[in-house]
């Protein structure tokens, strides 16, 4: 079973997890958005909890995937459609 999804969500946040990754994503289209430079790897953890301590919202992670796959594109869009913990 589900929790129901709540009424209302807090504001929108944008996770970078590198400092070159923040700072290209200051600008105007982002206002009233949080962006939050998140870290890598377990030591992120801590950040994502602190997250959730102000309710429900839309979360998203931005970054550099060009190891990903060799057919990425810059400005390509990937959305996960499964999130996995580490080993």
């Amino acid at each position: 079973m589900t929790a129901p999804l709540p009424h209302t969500l807090g504001p929108p946040v944008v996770c970078a997890p590198l400092a070159v990754e923040r700072r290209a994503l200051d600008g105007d289209a982002l206002a009233g958005v949080r962006l939050v430079r998140t870290g890598m790897g377990r030591r992120a953890a801590g950040t994502a909890r602190a997250l959730a301590v102000d309710g429900p919202r839309p979360v998203l992670v931005a970054g550099v995937a060009g190891a990903l796959a060799p057919h990425l594109e810059p400005r390509d869009v990937v959305v996960a459609d499964e999130v996995r913990d580490g080993p």
